[in-house]
């Protein structure tokens, strides 16, 4: 499983990486911490689980953040090859 794999770039090769391993780190998260919370709750801790609600939004942010630097990159390669088709 490759996150954004549809894009590609010439010149920003490092930020694109950059935002897959951050979305890497944000899927890893958000499965942990689901993980945690339906433990927790078999487990009958249920004030435990409200322990792991920030790492649910950490891992949505970062999730964010990442979709939010692919489709920067995106923009750039579409304008990039535009200007060479021309």
């Amino acid at each position: 499983m490759k996150p954004f794999s549809l894009i590609q770039s010439h010149n920003f090769k490092l930020l694109l990486f950059l935002a897959r391993a951050i979305a890497i780190i944000a899927i890893l998260l958000l499965v942990g911490s689901l993980c945690f919370i339906v433990w927790s709750i078999v487990s009958g801790i249920h004030f435990n689980a409200l322990g792991a609600l920030p790492l649910l939004v950490w891992s949505i942010s970062l999730f964010v953040f990442a979709g939010v630097i692919a489709i920067l990159i995106s923009i750039e390669e579409h304008l990039r090859s535009k200007k060479c088709a021309m």
